[in-house]
Parts: C-alpha cells; sequence; structure tokens
C-alpha cells in the first residue's frame, strides 16, 4: 500500500477506513510485517487518531518490536489519560520488556490520574507492589493500598493478604483476610451445595502429574515439617500418619524423624506419585472420614499426626479431632493447618459452590482441641496457599 494522500476532496473517515481494513487484512493473514509497513504508512496521516494507535500497538507486539509499541501506547496514555485500559496496557508492555521501573512509572502515574479510589485501582497496586516486593520499596504500594481498601473486591483482598504475607507483614495480612475474604458458613444451606467427594477425588486425580510442578504448593510440606522439628527436634524416631499427603510432599521432609511412615489421600492419582517417592511405609486410599475404618490396627498407635494445607476442604473437625484421638498415642502429637475465619465464627467459608472452601477460627479449633482431650502447643500465623493460615499443634492428654 503506498502512502494515503489526504486533500480537501478525499473523505476523511473513508481513507482511515481503507487504511484500518487494510491492516487487519493483512493480520487475518498473519503477514505481520506487511501489517507493520502499512501501520507506519497511516500513522503518518492520523497520528493522533485512537484506533490507529491502539491497532498500532497491536502490530508492533506481533512483530516483537515492544519498543515501538510501549512508545505507541504511551502516546495513547497522553492523549487521553482517563482511558483506564490505555494505562493498563502500558503496564503490561513494560513488565513484558522487563522495564520494571517503567512498568512502576506507569502503575504510579494511573493511580495518580485515576485516583486511589478507582475501583481498578487494587489492580495498579497489585503490580506495583510485585515489581517491588524483594525491594524495602513495596511498603509503599502497600501502605496505600491498605489506606483504599475496597471492601467489595474480594479477589483484590485475596491478593492483597497473600501480598503482606509474602512482604512478611503477618498480623496485617491475616487482618485483611478475616475482614474481608471469609464470608459466614450458613451450614443447611451451603451442605446443599456440597459437590460429591468423588468430584474432590477426581479434581485431584487431575491435578497429580503437575501438582509437585507449583513451587507453592511443595512449599507446604516443608513449612510442616519445619513446624514439627522446630517443636519437637530432629533427634526423633516417630511413628507417624501424614493425613491427605497427596504426593508426599509432606512425608519426603518427616522420613528422617519416622521410625514408620503411614499416609493416605483420597486421590489414587496422588497416591501413585507418593508410591514413587518411596518414603512411606504404608499408604492407604481413604478420606478424612474414614481414619479409623481403614486403620483400625492403628488405634492409639502413632506419635505424630499432619494435615499440611487441606483441612479447607472440611467444614466441621469434630471428626478429624475425635479419629485423632483415637489413633494417637497418650502425650501425642497432632500437627494441622488451615484457611483462618475470625472468632465470631466457627466455620468460615472462602469458595462458594462447585468446589467450596473453609476456614476455621481459632476460638472454634481451641474448643475442639478441649472437648477431644489436646492441650493447645502452638496456634502460629504463617503462609497458608498463600494468604496467611492457622498452623496449629495440640498434643494429646495422658
Amino acid at each position: 500500500m503506498s502512502s494515503i494522500a489526504v486533500d480537501s476532496k478525499t473523505p476523511l473517515k473513508g481513507v482511515l477506513e481503507e487504511g484500518l481494513n487494510s491492516i487487519k487484512q493483512a493480520l487475518a493473514l498473519g503477514a505481520y510485517d506487511v501489517a507493520a509497513n502499512i501501520t507506519k504508512l497511516v500513522l503518518k496521516d492520523y497520528p493522533n487518531e485512537p484506533t490507529v494507535l491502539e491497532l498500532a500497538v497491536n502490530v508492533f507486539s506481533k512483530i516483537s518490536d515492544i519498543d515501538l509499541a510501549i512508545e505507541t501506547q504511551q502516546k495513547l496514555v497522553t492523549l487521553h489519560p482517563s482511558t483506564l485500559e490505555h494505562h493498563k496496557k502500558l503496564v503490561e508492555l513494560n513488565i513484558k520488556m522487563e522495564a520494571k521501573s517503567d512498568a512502576i512509572n506507569a502503575c504510579k502515574y494511573a493511580l495518580d490520574i485515576l485516583g486511589h479510589d478507582n475501583p481498578a485501582a487494587p489492580w495498579f497496586f497489585q503490580n506495583w507492589t510485585r515489581l517491588e516486593i524483594n525491594s524495602p520499596n513495596c511498603a509503599d504500594p502497600l501502605n496505600l493500598w491498605l489506606k483504599n481498601i475496597n471492601v467489595e473486591d474480594e479477589a483484590s483482598n485475596h491478593n492483597l493478604s497473600s501480598l503482606l504475607a509474602y512482604a512478611g507483614r503477618m498480623e496485617e495480612a491475616l487482618a485483611v483476610y478475616l475482614n474481608h475474604c471469609v464470608k459466614a458458613w450458613d451450614e443447611a444451606t451451603e451442605l446443599k451445595k456440597r459437590p460429591p467427594e468423588n468430584t474432590l477425588e477426581d479434581t485431584y486425580d487431575t491435578m497429580a502429574d503437575i501438582y509437585n510442578q507449583n513451587a507453592l504448593d511443595i512449599s507446604f510440606g516443608a513449612r510442616m515439617a519445619d513446624f514439627v522439628t522446630g517443636l519437637l527436634g530432629e533427634d526423633k524416631k516417630l511413628i507417624i500418619l501424614d493425613t491427605a499427603c497427596g504426593t508426599g510432599i509432606t512425608g519426603k521432609h518427616l522420613k528422617h524423624i519416622a521410625d514408620k511412615l503411614v499416609g493416605f489421600d483420597l486421590s489414587q492419582k496422588m497416591l501413585e506419585k507418593a508410591i514413587e517417592l518411596g518414603v512411606y511405609d504404608v499408604l492407604l486410599k481413604a478420606s478424612f472420614n474414614e481414619m479409623i475404618a481403614k486403620l483400625p490396627l492403628y488405634k492409639k498407635t502413632f506419635d505424630v499426626i499432619t494435615s499440611s494445607c487441606a483441612l479447607y476442604h472440611v467444614p466441621r473437625l469434630d471428626s478429624f479431632f475425635s479419629q485423632s484421638a483415637e489413633l494417637l498415642q497418650n502425650n501425642g502429637y497432632l500437627f494441622f493447618s488451615v484457611d483462618p475465619a475470625p472468632d465470631h465464627m466457627d466455620v468460615g467459608i472462602t469458595q462458594e459452590a462447585p468446589m467450596l472452601e473453609y476456614a476455621h477460627s481459632k476460638k472454634y479449633i481451641r474448643k475442639l482441641g478441649s472437648e477431644f482431650g489436646f492441650s493447645e502447643i502452638e496456634i502460629r500465623v504463617m503462609a497458608h496457599r498463600p494468604n496467611p493460615g492457622f498452623w496449629c499443634a495440640f498434643q494429646k492428654d495422658s
């Protein structure tokens, strides 16, 4: 296409549409270099036309000329500073180019222009924080985000809580989670929505092959093992039950203190991965409700029972406590983690149907511990998938 000439007799709209259509046709054919050449010609005649600039950003991205795409996107932001999507695109392009400083400045500028109380502000706070996460400067976006928290935006509050936790501000992370991410559980209503157990089994069967590729999932096991050995010591030889053991991410970190290591999980595919790991002496397919039924010969046998990042699938923990009490020796230890709920509720809900997820309060956990013959050792706040959670240690009374 030759340069588009425009004179007083030529309808401006028609010439513009011709240029845009030519670019789109080239894109549709995968002729990205041709599309780029046409785009540059059209830009000469329409340097400030939003539709041309928006299409140009797409074209320059297609030919991997991200610098030119950023330059064009910056022009869009300058010409139309109140347009949210222009700001978002500029941030995304700078992140793609690993231009950290420019991406941070783009976030700051967007927040200055759009306002810290804009419904879209959490998106910019989140990206700004992630860009600064390993720097002391991450306090700046986190503090602004906390001051301008949108109580209605549950997803952004989950992100705020997890980033506060990652930054080591655990109590603030917990407060955000308790106040803005947990709903009251209506047992009568929610249990009707609860999916059948095989749905959960199928979900984890599907995840088994990739589960160990997730650094967050892997971290749960090491954290639980550190929690156990930090309280009990490393020089032990214990009989341990690893409940909901999954692929064995906790068991492999506990093997060195285990005289015998038993595990169970609802998912056969996850168990197959645990078998390949080769650290368990016994592995069984079972759910939390079947602990006694599947382990009848192990009553009053275990020194330690663990459950790492799994009880959020269980609303009421009465059965877990009662069965653990039967399986543990006197003075045995129960270690588990839960998503946190505020003390004005026993059980909260953090994810709606179809895959319901639950949170549990300290008050509720302590009540069950006392009811089933346990003494509290510690309830510690630590990162938990990835928001803060309660990591609990109890000892069975003698």
